[in-house]
């Protein structure tokens, strides 16, 4: 999985359509491989980062991925994860973001 991220990475180079459709699929398939929730983290996170989406690209990624975990009830997030990220969206609707 880490090589295939890595040669569509290099793939898509200038071509954020193509990378944002390669970085869903790669990434829903780490869901459907049964592996350890830890395991699942770690490699999502570095294909997200390997996998670097620009603007409403990154936008529309985490969107679909999100959908997808609530479609097969499979969170990615931690609960410490969900609550800093609720947390952090409560301070910037107070600060007016």
């Amino acid at each position: 999985m880490v090589v295939l991220a890595h040669l569509k990475t290099q793939e898509t180079d200038g071509k954020p359509d193509a990378r944002h459709a390669w970085k869903v699929r790669l990434i829903k398939a780490l869901y459907t491989r049964g592996m350890a929730a830890e395991q699942l983290r770690q490699l999502f996170r570095f294909i997200d980062w390997l996998m670097d989406l620009p603007g409403t690209f990154a936008e529309d990624f985490w969107q679909e991925i999100r959908h997808y975990e609530e479609e097969k009830h499979m969170p990615f997030m931690t609960t410490p994860e969900r609550l800093g990220m609720e947390k952090g969206l409560a301070v910037g609707r107070q600060e007016g973001r």
